[in-house]
């Protein structure tokens, strides 16, 4: 009885002192508890941070911000419009007048602020010192403003089309009704086009686009014109006259012939980079002779191409009517520099395809057919002349995305060879690491230099 007595009291005591016990650690429990939760909940905030956006999703989210906050502005000024505007601009040509020159005002502050805030393109220090400030300011003021203003006209162009189609097949009183937010929909689009491109502008863009203004801005000079009977001429009786059609088909060949010197500068700027990163610390005297050949062609390239611009806003400017000389220079004049350039190209350009140089042989052949034909009277000179337009357009599109292609090339060589260079900078100092003591390896950590890397070279610099 003793001795269970005495084996008892060690339990009764321990279930005496076991519920403060289980208290204690009860507390303690749930600190652990709450300090593991606040760190899941700081590791799971830290998971759940967003990266950061890169250039192209930024204008992409940018542009789609800008689509919105045009659609929404249009949309309050088409419906003040219908409100407060006289009856005279309620009659359905001038009301689509309005409803394309609203569209196009959006689209022109879109693609000022896009161009505005699109950083310089990557330039390798070898030609740095080509772009001083004073003209790369005075270059981005010049190619906004034409850039701008061609984007715009091609919205004007486009919409006022699309607009009368729509009208017609809607019809005037349902037309009416929605037309608010149909040119809210379509100056959301137009801004969001504009945007973008501004974003990505290259010599591409601009050829791409370059087309597309001209035969809309044709089309909607030719479907407002008063003489139905211009066909049966050429091209210049469309704009031979003071009506606001001809106003308009004028100003399509300026801004077209403006679009082709921008893209001369674009391509010849991109071909002398090529050229002088390929010729790199090289000065022998060879590589000079040749670095003076390059050039030369380069200089004899742009002035043709900027001859055949120059031609485009000559045949703009000076109307046959009052300036029938002036006009026929220009006109006739334009074909020279262009089939000097077509057939001389794989001497200015051997970076180019074969492909290419068949294609513009190709192309002088054809309109040198049409212009024979024409001659002989079997067809009329609007033809020949809407051939030309056609198959210049479609030289500079396949030349400027030639251009793009080299320059995308050269870049992703510069990738790959400072990739390279990393690994191999990498790998070197790996087994020179493998050598050295405990301490010297913690005082020298296996890092590569990156103000040696070969990216650094491409680097954007402010304009």
């Amino acid at each position: 009885m003793t001795s269970g007595s005495i084996q008892a009291s060690p339990a009764a005591t321990e279930q005496q002192s076991a519920p403060e016990d289980t208290g204690k650690d009860t507390e303690d429990t749930k600190n652990t508890k709450g300090t593991q939760r606040s760190a899941k909940k700081g590791t799971k905030r830290r998971r759940m941070r967003r990266t950061p956006m890169g250039s192209h999703q930024k204008a992409e989210t940018r542009a789609l911000l800008a689509a919105m906050v045009s659609l929404a502005i249009t949309y309050v000024a088409t419906t003040v419009f219908l409100e407060q505007a006289s009856a005279i601009w309620l009659i359905s040509g001038r009301k689509m007048l309005a409803a394309a020159t609203i569209i196009a005002v959006s689209s022109f502050i879109m693609f000022i602020i896009g161009y505005a805030r699109t950083p310089m393109m990557p330039v390798p220090k070898a030609v740095r010192a080509l772009r001083r400030l004073p003209l790369r300011v005075l270059r981005r003021v010049i190619e906004a403003c034409a850039l701008s203003i061609v984007f715009s006209a091609t919205a004007f162009f486009m919409s006022y089309a699309l607009l009368s189609a729509v009208n017609t097949m809607m019809g005037k009183d349902l037309f009416d009704s929605l037309m608010p937010g149909i040119v809210g929909a379509f100056a959301g689009v137009a801004s969001y086009l504009g945007f973008i491109q501004a974003s990505s502008l290259s010599a591409k863009a601009i050829a791409t686009m370059l087309p597309l203004f001209v035969i809309s801005g044709v089309t909607v000079a030719a479907l407002t014109s008063d003489d139905p009977w211009w066909w049966h001429n050429n091209f210049s009786q469309l704009g031979d006259r003071t009506t606001f059609a001809a106003q308009l088909f004028n100003a399509t060949l300026i801004l077209a012939g403006l679009c082709i010197i921008i893209v001369t500068y674009f391509a010849s700027f991109e071909l002398t980079t090529t050229q002088m990163v390929s010729k790199g610390e090289d000065d022998s005297p060879d590589a000079t002779k040749k670095t003076h050949t390059d050039v030369a062609r380069i200089v004899i390239f742009s002035l043709l191409l900027s001859l055949t611009g120059v031609g485009l806003i000559g045949v703009g400017s000076f109307r046959y009517t009052p300036h029938p000389v002036l006009h026929n220079v220009f006109a006739r004049g334009m074909s020279v520099p262009m089939g000097l350039l077509l057939v001389l190209l794989p001497w200015l350009m051997p970076q180019l395809s074969r492909f290419l140089y068949a294609f513009s042989y190709m192309i002088v052949a054809v309109d040198c057919c049409d212009l024979l034909r024409w001659l002989k009277g079997d067809t009329t000179l609007t033809s020949v002349e809407a051939l030309a337009c056609l198959t210049l357009f479609a030289w500079v599109i396949a030349f400027s995305r030639q251009i793009a292609a080299i320059q995308a090339d050269r870049i992703q060589a510069r990738i790959l060879a400072a990739a390279r260079s990393a690994d191999l900078m990498v790998s070197d100092e790996a087994d020179e690491l493998a050598g050295m003591t405990d301490p010297q390896r913690a005082r020298r950590p296996l890092t590569a230099n990156a103000s040696d890397s070969p990216v650094n070279d491409s680097q954007p610099t402010n304009p």
